[in-house]
């Protein structure tokens, strides 16, 4: 969640959008905070799935896996990783 909130004003200004209705949108999304014992169990298998890459990406790919749902992220590191489905911004905007 704080990921997309700090990304919010450069979205508002490539949208040319006030950045408060954004902020207001993306408040209403279903979103879920999970604490890390509901993604634990799968921190190993995410650090083998995305070693060599980027250390910082284990916790979400482990949640990623525990949820067994997809992953929405332009960050290219969780490309190509086996198991996972990974959904672009644009994937998003196109089912609007």
């Amino acid at each position: 969640m704080f990921e997309v909130a700090k990304c919010l004003p450069l979205v508002a200004q490539r949208l040319r959008l006030p950045e408060i209705n954004l902020y207001r949108e993306f408040q209403l999304l279903p979103i879920i905070a999970c604490q890390p014992d509901r993604y634990n169990s799968c921190l190993a298998e995410a650090g083998r799935l995305i070693s060599g890459r980027d250390a910082k990406d284990v916790p979400i790919l482990a949640l990623t896996l525990s949820l067994q749902c997809p992953l929405w992220t332009e960050d290219r590191d969780f490309d190509g990783i086996p198991d996972i489905s990974i959904r672009r911004t644009t994937d998003l905007l196109a089912e609007m």
